[in-house]
């Protein structure tokens, strides 16, 4: 439901769709360079590449460990899971059953809790579907800090455990990893742990093209920008999502899915504003909370400095993403 062919949302004209990986931008050319040679021209550029994965120098983690970004990775990490249970299936070894059966969420931040939540619903669907026994299944989550979604509000990220912990989740905490290999896990602190499909959601960073291309960078590499969230020192592009650096006071505005939807519309209407000769206005973010999904019907979150868990943050959640796909159908 989430993938929306461009041929579909751009139906109406008005757009020449040009799909090619970018392997540079000259700002100061108003340039943006093609993997086939080619350059593009641009009077006005928008930069919305996302982010890419953290691979911190943990000894065999990107050789083993699976990334949760992109959707082409999120079909592999399910069709992984689902071949590792097919082995259990078929294995007479108990202690190799319960290792194919062990699948591990490395990253304890908002990817982390809501990917552990919805696995913990559907793991014991697929044991069923095998004959295997719910015994030798092991959902685990493993998290360096002392505290699920460090940094958010204390007492959500304490009910964030509560209900992951609730739902089978092993949750292992002030527990960085160290080193993998095919099979096994090294945790600080503790001996080699068994697993069958270990999935790395430790963090991600705005994409390196942004600092070679020239652009000021800041944290998690994403590019500093003004007040019309504009590239600083470079007018003509606009960069929004987890490429744009927003100070909010001390603090970088969170790289959500709520904060890019609403940059890309922002920088949308400048554009027009732009082409009818109009000022800009000033980007301020939406300030509506933040909601955390767990799987089901649970959630935990704030809306509108309210908080919020279990049933009626994941009803709001739902609610959210029933919006934004009404949104890009809507024409």
């Amino acid at each position: 439901e989430t993938a929306i062919p461009l041929e579909r949302l751009l139906k109406q004209g008005g757009a020449a769709i040009r799909q090619a990986t970018v392997r540079g931008i000259a700002p100061r050319e108003q340039r943006v360079l093609l993997d086939d040679g080619e350059a593009l021209t641009y009077d006005r550029l928008v930069v919305a590449l996302g982010s890419e994965t953290v691979w911190p120098p943990i000894e065999g983690l990107r050789e083993h460990a699976l990334a949760m970004r992109w959707w082409d990775e999120a079909v592999h990490i399910r069709r992984a899971i689902e071949e590792s249970f097919e082995r259990a299936a078929r294995t007479d070894d108990p202690a190799e059953r319960k290792r194919l059966l062990t699948i591990v969420v490395a990253g304890g931040g908002y990817t982390g809790c809501q990917l552990a939540g919805e696995l913990s619903h559907w793991l014991p669907e697929l044991a069923d579907q095998h004959g295997l026994s719910l015994l030798d299944l092991t959902l685990r989550q493993i998290e360096a800090e002392k505290s699920l979604l460090s940094g958010w509000d204390a007492r959500m990220a304490e009910k964030a455990e509560r209900i992951l912990r609730r739902k089978g989740v092993q949750i292992l905490l002030e527990s960085p990893l160290e080193s993998l290999d095919a099979t096994t896990m090294t945790i600080k602190g503790r001996g080699p742990l068994p697993y069958g499909v270990l999935v790395w959601a430790g963090g991600v960073k705005a994409p390196a093209l942004l600092e070679e291309s020239g652009f000021k960078v800041g944290a998690q590499g994403r590019a500093h920008v003004d007040e019309f969230l504009r590239a600083v020192d470079f007018p003509q592009v606009y960069i929004a999502g987890d490429c744009a650096l927003w100070m909010e006071g001390d603090q970088p505005l969170p790289g959500t899915a709520s904060h890019a939807l609403r940059q890309g519309e922002y920088v949308a209407r400048m554009l027009l504003r732009e082409a009818q000769g109009k000022a800009l206005a000033r980007y301020e973010p939406a300030k509506l909370g933040l909601v955390v999904s767990l799987g089901g019907s649970d959630g935990v979150g704030t809306a509108l400095g309210l908080p919020l868990s279990g049933l009626a943050a994941g009803v709001l959640k739902e609610g959210i993403e029933s919006w934004y796909l009404g949104t890009i159908g809507a024409e």
